[in-house]
């Protein structure tokens, strides 16, 4: 069986009658106990929107979680490099999306973090260079205690600048996205 067999079966088998099972060939494991609580807090949603809701007929995915956890990938925390502004606190989507725009060699991402500090795991954006760090203009205490996962999204799909919200957190766009799945064009 090939990598890519693995990955597929892997992915199409996260979850297993209740029981978490993470695509391992996918995804690294978590490294440190931040991370393990956020992939924790991630299929601790999993599992409430498993048991309180049935499945939406036609629909990829029943919730963000299942999205994020399924397409998703841990980002490493680095420093904010000199050339790149510190944003607003509290505006992480319209902060990355901008530092995407000025910066073309990054990539645009949102999932879920959690800054160090900070016991609660938050939904965040952020943007990605080529090596997989988290160049975050947004979060000033970083630290060993932080952990980033979430997918890099397309070109296409970026927040509108009139909400605070994100791609991920708008039902507009959010939808589409849990109903179809994400495509080589999202």
């Amino acid at each position: 069986m090939s990598v890519t067999d693995n990955e597929s079966a892997a992915a199409r088998a996260f979850w297993a009658e209740g029981e978490q099972v993470v695509p391992a060939l996918r995804i690294r494991p978590p490294e440190n106990a931040t991370e393990q609580a956020l992939l924790g807090w991630m299929n601790m949603h999993i599992t409430m929107e498993r048991e309180a809701n049935r499945p939406i007929s036609g629909w990829a995915y029943r919730s963000v979680f299942e999205l994020v956890l399924e397409h998703g990938r841990w980002f490493n925390p680095v420093s904010l490099p000199a050339a790149i502004p510190r944003g607003p606190e509290r505006e992480c989507f319209h902060n990355a999306a901008a530092i995407e725009r000025a910066h073309p060699h990054l990539r645009y991402v949102e999932g879920f973090a959690i800054v160090t500090g900070s016991p609660v795991a938050t939904a965040h954006a952020w943007c990605t260079d080529g090596d997989g760090n988290a160049i975050d203009p947004t979060w000033t205490e970083l630290g060993e205690d932080t952990a980033y996962f979430g997918i890099p999204l397309a070109p296409t799909l970026r927040p509108n600048p009139r909400f605070s919200s994100g791609v991920l957190e708008r039902p507009e766009t959010l939808y589409p996205l849990l109903q179809d799945g994400l495509t080589a064009s999202t």
